[in-house]
């Protein structure tokens, strides 16, 4: 087993506070200041370089990440080919940004994860779930002091899809990792979740609110063990929600118009924030620079369009592999059936679905992704996904998480 030093500790601690940290980044408050966002990328910067300066080598025993960094390689040839082909701005290109930021943190969690049980990867998901719930509530508290209630929410339009991304992702960890054991705690799950969704719906990110339809339909399907019970709740709760619309037509207007439609006309191109006329003038550019793309280009607010649009059809392929990555890494990891691979496999699937309407998914902008990129990566240095699944053998246990310079 691996011993509990101060350097492990030290990992722990630093994980956990720059968890908390990211999410409260986000607070209304934190936003109108021009220096949050910059201290924290420095602080997830600082922590790159504690990573490289530490004695040790980043220890690639598991093949995905190796896939990975194989496919990042070939992502920097392909813009290294749009500089030459004449596109001067490729490395301005908010993809190489982000794709870069999240391939630092999945490095960063590998290491971390050497040091770490399938427990304290645990502690760490529930330590993100606790600063979700708590930065939801906080949210609603900053807007209910205001007195024009829905013309606060679009103050912060800018920022209100990355806020619902942090709330979705601790309602996802409540969902598979956080399984209470008694009514307190069990009451505490249900009421973060409300208060994340509720948060959600009030920001309308209409993404992210499609995301939690199909959270629900995970903690419906998959076994009752992975979710720790939520099936039954989760379907009283949407027949409860269902029946109350049914006879409240004032609830019923109210949750229609101003949540979900948000006051627009009922076409779709409205109803999405003209997605559908930004996604069909992507398509046209594919078809006009199918090969290499036209480099940095303006937000079309659907990945799988917008990646082709700057790469081209040749190009791109290396960014979309990375993007699904997580998801293939954690449909194996899940044959363990251990808490953090089941909220690896749900956040996988969640964000890849949301990058149908957003444009830097599962990657970014920002830190809103890195729960995704680091449980990855810690699950991948700790070995403890590969430890229970049947035929991949008991891996090394001799390693210390110290002072090993052979790793």
């Amino acid at each position: 087993m691996k011993e509990r030093t101060g350097r492990a500790r030290m990992w722990f601690y630093l994980i956990c506070g720059l968890s908390v940290i990211s999410n409260f980044s986000y607070y209304p408050f934190f936003q109108e200041t021009s220096w949050a966002h910059p201290a924290v990328m420095t602080i997830w910067a600082a922590m790159v370089v504690i990573l490289v300066l530490i004695p040790g080598k980043i220890r690639i025993q598991d093949r995905y990440l190796a896939v990975i960094l194989f496919l990042y390689v070939l992502f920097i040839l392909s813009n290294l080919t749009e500089l030459v082909f004449g596109n001067t701005e490729v490395f301005g290109n908010i993809f190489f940004r982000n794709i870069s930021m999240a391939a630092a943190v999945l490095l960063l969690g590998n290491r971390a994860g050497m040091h770490f049980t399938r427990e304290e990867i645990e502690k760490i998901c529930l330590v993100y779930m606790y600063a979700g719930f708590a930065m939801a509530l906080a949210f609603l508290l900053f807007h209910a002091r205001h007195i024009d209630f829905d013309s606060r929410i679009y103050t912060y339009n800018n920022i209100k899809n990355s806020i619902s991304v942090i709330f979705l992702a601790a309602s996802a960890a409540a969902c598979f990792v956080f399984h209470p054991r008694n009514r307190l705690l069990l009451v505490i799950r249900t009421a973060g979740i409300l208060v994340c969704m509720l948060a959600a719906a009030l920001l309308r990110c209409r993404s992210v609110m499609l995301a939690y339809v199909l959270l629900a339909v995970l903690c419906v399907i998959l076994p009752r063990g992975v979710t720790g019970g939520l099936r039954w709740p989760v379907l009283f709760m949407a027949s409860a929600l269902g029946l109350w619309m049914l006879l409240d037509q004032n609830s019923r207007w109210y949750i229609l118009e101003r949540i979900i439609l948000a006051g627009r006309s009922g076409n779709l191109d409205a109803l999405s924030s003209g997605r559908l006329t930004l996604i069909s003038q992507g398509l046209e550019v594919i078809l006009k620079h199918p090969f290499l793309g036209v480099g940095k280009y303006k937000t079309l607010d659907c990945f799988y369009v917008s990646v082709f649009v700057s790469y081209g059809l040749v190009l791109a392929w290396p960014a979309v592999f990375i993007a699904f990555m997580p998801l293939a890494a954690a449909i194996r990891y899940i044959k363990s059936n251990g808490k953090p691979e089941w909220l690896l496999f749900a956040l996988a699937v969640l964000f890849l679905t949301i990058a149908l309407l957003e444009e830097q998914m599962p990657f970014g902008p920002g830190v809103r992704c890195y729960i995704l990129w680091l449980l990855l990566g810690l699950l991948m240095g700790s070995g403890e996904a590969k430890r229970y699944i049947p035929g991949e053998g008991q891996p090394d246990d001799s390693y210390q998480g110290t002072d090993d310079k052979t790793v």
